[in-house]
């Protein structure tokens, strides 16, 4: 279904199974489509996709306070954007019952040359 179908996602949601929505959030008003549509169970958050780590949280919370749970998403970040991701998700009350898919970073220290 194309993301930006949300009328689609509110009748999927009504067959028995959870609804993450994914490609259909932004931004906040993405996010407030979603709600006012009652269209997902849950909600992926991406921290470069939203935009940052604030619009992330802010967009994790507005998720929260209308029962939707939010899940961090990932495109396979490592360094720093493993570690705004990470800060994302300490930064958030609630996280999704379903798994989010944060990446971690190996860091090997090399000890001989």
């Amino acid at each position: 279904m194309a993301a930006s179908d949300i009328i689609g996602l509110a009748a999927l949601r009504g067959n028995g199974l959870p609804i993450v929505a994914d490609e259909s959030v932004f931004s906040l008003a993405d996010a407030t489509r979603v709600v006012r549509a009652d269209a997902a169970d849950a909600v992926s958050i991406y921290v470069g996709k939203s935009g940052g780590l604030e619009r992330a949280v802010l967009t994790a919370q507005l998720l929260t306070s209308f029962g939707i749970e939010p899940l961090l998403g990932s495109n396979g970040e490592m360094g720093v954007g493993a570690a705004a991701q990470v800060h994302v998700a300490c930064a958030c009350e609630h996280l999704a019952r379903f798994p989010s898919t944060l990446s971690v970073s190996c860091i090997t220290r090399r000890t001989s040359w």
